[in-house]
């Protein structure tokens, strides 16, 4: 009876060392992020947004992210974007969301009545804080980025 106790706690504590390493997160970092969102970067219609142009869209300071990439539409009627913001601090996070969700709804505003594919891509837009990014992403095919980035993380 001994020995089955033995065994018994021998098996609990190997499994509570090894917990930690099976549902332990990817540390994803920005460069890798980077790469694999570059992937969906439609290059006739989309091009790397500056810093001034990201801060006026979202309406937000510098202070509020560490780095960030953007990819934009070229044309005021395309709404295609993929935004990443890293941020570290959770309040400054939560704030950077709160801003990006405001974008998407702004933007929802400006085309409702007359962009019927664009107001329902933007409707469709995947803004998201995984670890210490925020990802906002409007693209038609949403399932694919969804994918991609359940892989990364």
């Amino acid at each position: 009876m001994k020995k089955v106790y033995i065994s018994v706690v021998m098996l609990f504590m190997i499994f509570m060392l090894a917990l930690p390493f099976i549902t332990a997160e990817k540390n994803v970092d920005f460069v890798t992020l980077q790469e694999n969102m570059k992937n969906f970067v439609k290059q006739d219609i989309m091009q790397e947004q500056s810093e001034e142009i990201v801060k006026k869209n979202y309406k937000i300071k510098e202070d509020l992210y560490e780095s960030f990439m953007s990819y934009g539409p070229i044309s005021y009627m395309n709404v295609e974007e993929i935004t990443i913001f890293k941020q570290s601090d959770k309040q400054k996070r939560q704030q950077l969301l709160e801003k990006v969700e405001s974008h998407i709804d702004s933007q929802i505003k400006s085309f409702e009545g007359y962009g019927i594919e664009q107001t329902e891509m933007l409707k469709k837009a995947m803004v998201i804080q995984k670890q210490e990014y925020i990802i906002c992403v409007v693209l038609p095919d949403i399932d694919a980025v969804e994918t991609c980035l359940n892989d990364v993380f």
